[in-house]
């Protein structure tokens, strides 16, 4: 049984955590789904990249400042049960937070546009995995001390806390005429115990647009100034 003790620490770690606080690490690997086509030039990541990344050598966006983000899509294999189990509700629910998590973190430095042009580049990017935790038991083996050890176990071989969410994504940046790529990734990000993201279903998901609608906008900045 959860004491009220244990509850009022609840309250107290949701206070003094930010908003942008993140509840989820990136995983040991990650599986193509085709959104890409080419993985050719994709490499393994290093640091804060993607786990596949691929950037154009010697890529110039000096002659870039805006961003034509295109409507994220959800892509999965043929029989992809997890996908295809989510509901219409569930489905555009990620759809619209991953889109806003884009343009949200994006106008921070870009111009959005809605239409292809001279000095924009195009964001592209699909949703191919999307695993909601359960709450019910990632509350109890988050708040209860006693579960601790049983989570971390369970977790080891995935590099996934136990009955916490995941989510997965392939994304491309290019040139908006000309269509050619720029930027590459693919990656995944699995939920880790922390005390703001036992209480809703997608909150690990939606944690993982944000970070990487964030990370792509740093990655991004880091370009544009070279």
């Amino acid at each position: 049984m959860i004491r009220s003790s244990q509850l009022a620490l609840v309250t107290i770690a949701l206070a003094l955590c930010a908003a942008g606080c993140r509840t989820t690490a990136q995983a040991r690997r990650v599986e193509k789904k085709g959104f890409l086509r080419d993985y050719s030039q994709l490499k393994e990541g290093k640091g804060n990249e993607p786990l596949l990344f691929y950037v154009k050598p010697n890529v110039d966006l000096s002659k870039y400042d805006k961003m034509l983000v295109a409507p994220v899509s959800l892509w999965r294999k043929e029989k992809d049960s997890a996908l295809d189990s989510l509901s219409e509700e569930n489905r555009q629910y990620l759809l619209e937070s991953f889109n806003k998590a884009l343009r949200d973190h994006l106008s921070k430095r870009w111009t959005i546009v809605e239409k292809p042009g001279r000095g924009v580049l195009e964001i592209r990017a699909a949703i191919t995995e999307a695993v909601g935790s359960t709450v019910v038991m990632d509350q109890v083996t988050t708040i209860v001390p006693q579960t601790a050890i049983l989570t971390t176990v369970v977790g080891v071989p995935l590099g996934k806390a136990a009955f916490t969410g995941s989510a997965a994504a392939e994304i491309e940046i290019r040139d908006s005429r000309t269509r050619e790529r720029l930027f590459a990734g693919v990656d995944k990000r699995v939920g880790r115990k922390h005390l703001s993201g036992v209480f809703e279903t997608w909150s690990h998901v939606v944690d993982s647009f944000g970070v990487w609608a964030e990370d792509i906008r740093e990655k991004l900045d880091e370009y544009r100034k070279a």
